[in-house]
């Protein structure tokens, strides 16, 4: 999802030929599929109001441009997962992009929020033979809870720790990596 993200692109547009293009949405809403909306509060807000009939009991999707169609129904097959980090209430030091999102829309997702966290058996793959590496890393991403700072220490760091150590990196270069700025 981005603010640059339209209506037309989601549920479909017209040509000056007459021609019509089905939306993102379209196939995997109506007749089947997981829609996977990473980012999904980056969305203009104006855009993230056409989530409200298709996540709650109406099932269906407008298709303000369409000819002659009104909306796509809901196929009983169809799973949609949004995905982000702000849960909707707008841009934030971490996540600055974000935008504040309907609060109807946002009703909607109340019951079905998942909080997914660090998955430290993966972080542990991640580092490979560097297990000291995994450690250092966790205790640091410990440290910067503990402690309140604003700083984010991802699965990707792990991945990266086993790049650095592989080409000769020590924990100390890594460490020093991590917590500059």
């Amino acid at each position: 999802g981005n603010a640059d993200l339209t209506l037309s692109q989601v549920t479909g547009r017209m040509d000056a030929h007459g021609n019509w293009y089905e939306g993102k949405f379209n196939e995997a809403f109506g007749n089947g599929g997981a829609l996977c909306i990473d980012e999904c509060f980056r969305f203009d807000p104006c855009v993230g109001v056409l989530f409200n009939p298709m996540t709650d009991h109406q099932g269906y999707m407008p298709l303000p441009n369409h000819p002659s169609k009104t909306h796509i129904s809901r196929h009983e097959n169809n799973i949609i997962l949004f995905i982000d980090n702000s849960w909707g209430q707008g841009n934030s030091f971490d996540y600055v992009a974000s935008q504040k999102q309907d609060n109807a829309w946002l009703d909607r997702l109340d019951g079905v929020k998942v909080e997914v966290g660090y998955d430290k058996q993966i972080e542990r793959a991640l580092v490979g033979d560097h297990i000291d590496t995994g450690r250092m890393l966790w205790e640091l991403r410990s440290r910067i809870k503990s402690e309140g700072i604003n700083r984010i220490l991802s699965t990707r760091r792990f991945q990266d720790a086993n790049i650095w150590k592989s080409v000769g990196k020590s924990n100390g270069d890594i460490l020093d990596k991590f917590i500059t700025g």
